[in-house]
This record gives C-alpha cells, sequence and structure tokens, in this order.
C-alpha cells in the first residue's frame, strides 16, 4: 500500500490504495547452525590435523633414534646441552602441530564461506499456501493448500490475507465477471412501519465461454435498460412497501420514473374500491413474493 497526496489550493486529501492480496512468505534459506555446532566442527577439523602431525612427528623421532649411535651420548656430551637440545626440538614440534591446526582450521573457514555464498538448496518437492478467511464458519481461520514445486522456485510456504470485495471489483470493472442481485422476501415485516423487510443476495458469475458470456435471451428481449442516461420506464399501476401505495409517473424530458403517493395501505384496503380477491392477494404477495423494484441506498 502507498500513500499519494493531492495538492489542491487549500486541502490536501490522503488517497491510500489497499492491495487486494496481503502475503508473507517465507523463503528457501537453510538455517544457519549454531555458534556451539560451528565451534566443534572447527575444533573436529584442528584436531584431526594436530593428531596426524604429531603421529608423523614421533615417527620421524623413532626413526632418528634408532640411527643415533649410543657411544655419541657416552663420549663426553654434557647432560644440560643434551636437554636443551631435547626442549629446543620439543618447541620446534610444538610449532609444526601449531602451524598444521592453523592451516587446517583456515582452509575449512573458507569452505564455510564459500557455502554461505553460493545458492542455497532445500529438498522440498511441494509448495504450501494458508488462505486467511476470518469470515469462514469453519474452527480454523486459514485454510492450507498444496501444489508441487516448479523447479525454479525460491519459496516454500506463503501465507495470504485475500480481500475478496477488492478482487471482485476489479475483475467487474475489467468486464471479467458480473454482479447478479436477487432480492427475497423473508415473510416478516418492521414494527414501527408493518413494511416487509426485504434482504439481497448477491452472486457473481465469470464470463466465459461456457456461460456464453452470461448472455440470457429473455432478459435481452424483454428487459431494456434504457439509453444513455434515459431511465427505462417502469410499467404503470399502483405499487407499494407495506405502509403507503404510490402511482408511477414518467418525466419524458429528462428520462425519470417518479412516485406520486395516493394513499396509506390501511386505508385502501379498509375501502371497497378493491374486491376481496385483489386485498387476498396483495396481502400474500406481501408476505411470500419478491418485490418488483428495490431502491438501494
Amino acid at each position: 500500500s502507498g500513500e499519494v497526496t493531492s495538492a489542491s489550493r487549500n486541502t490536501h486529501m490522503p488517497l491510500n490504495f489497499a492491495s487486494p492480496l496481503e502475503s508473507f512468505t517465507i523463503m528457501d534459506a537453510p538455517t544457519p547452525p549454531s555458534p556451539r555446532t560451528q565451534f566443534l566442527q572447527r575444533f573436529k577439523v584442528g584436531f584431526q590435523a594436530e593428531t596426524k602431525a604429531r603421529a608423523l612427528l614421533k615417527r620421524r623421532s623413532m626413526e632418528e633414534q634408532e640411527e643415533d649411535d649410543e657411544s655419541v651420548y657416552q663420549s663426553g656430551w654434557d647432560a644440560k646441552q643434551t636437554e636443551a637440545m631435547l626442549q629446543q626440538k620439543k618447541r620446534q614440534q610444538d610449532l609444526l602441530v601449531e602451524k598444521a591446526y592453523d592451516l587446517s582450521t583456515s582452509a575449512y573457514d573458507r569452505n564455510k564461506q564459500f557455502q554461505k555464498t553460493s545458492k542455497p538448496t532445500i529438498d522440498s518437492r511441494y509448495q504450501f499456501v494458508g488462505v486467511v478467511d476470518p469470515s469462514s464458519k469453519k474452527t480454523q481461520a486459514v485454510t492450507w493448500y498444496a501444489r508441487k514445486k516448479p523447479k525454479n522456485a525460491k519459496w516454500s510456504i506463503r501465507l495470504m490475507h485475500v480481500n475478496r470485495q477488492a478482487i471482485v471489483k476489479d475483475l467487474f470493472q475489467r468486464g471479467k465477471v458480473d454482479v447478479f442481485g436477487q432480492y427475497v422476501n423473508t415473510g416478516q415485516v418492521e414494527e414501527e412501519t408493518g413494511r416487509p423487510i426485504v434482504k439481497a443476495q448477491y452472486a457473481v458469475r465469470e464470463k466465459s465461454w461456457r456461460t456464453l458470456w452470461n448472455f440470457n435471451p429473455k432478459h435481452f428481449f424483454t428487459d431494456s435498460s434504457g439509453m444513455y442516461w434515459r431511465e427505462r420506464r417502469l410499467s404503470s399501476g399502483l405499487y407499494t412497501d407495506g405502509s403507503i401505495v404510490y402511482e408511477t409517473s414518467y418525466r419524458y424530458t429528462d428520462g425519470k420514473n417518479g412516485m406520486k403517493r395516493v394513499a396509506p395501505l390501511k386505508v385502501m384496503m379498509e375501502s371497497k374500491a378493491w374486491d376481496a380477491k385483489t386485498k387476498a392477494t396483495l396481502s400474500k404477495r406481501l408476505k411470500e413474493a419478491s418485490p418488483d423494484i428495490v431502491i438501494e441506498k
């Protein structure tokens, strides 16, 4: 969503654009190992290199010791000088062992850095999409769907919140669907006015060759929709909303329908202008039949 400010002479009106689809996607990214796991793996590599270096030095030391003549140590060598040589040799061996440890850990760090920059891959064969529908009567407000994962897909889980009203409006404006309204008489009346309570029911139908683009020959020939700004003229006669009786009128100059008030319905039902059959039919229609004309506010 974004916000655009429309400036006029003395007013600033913010325009908010709401997306019909709000999604949250979890991308395919490997979970990084914990610091403890990283340390143990690095230490293991270094320790293995250190063990190999110590074994190699020990084997070389044993070979040198076999080649040395015992008379060398019995012909006047100072014991202190011999001890100093052994300590120096040990320090050199420790330096070689440390160098082997450092080289192995450095190679391990370079390999890990290369793996971080490479493309992550997760062995997942399906993609899961959860659709959020707060108006659903089910116990769970999220419905999950699964499909086979495309070859170059980079995500596995996605959560979507669908704004149905925005989607239907967009499809209707682009001529992809038609909206059909039906008005149902509930059989109940208002306590104050006595008018029947009518509820509207809407259905959305896709325009396609399967439905013949919602073409209805009966409506095409019998139910005209007017022309340009001129309204379709209503059939002449008397109409009632359950409280007042009206008579239709039509203004030809600008093509507008109108209703002239005649009398309250209660007075007309008590008068002798209508016979008993007409009154019974009218009472039945007010309780059961759908309205002929509906004005939505």
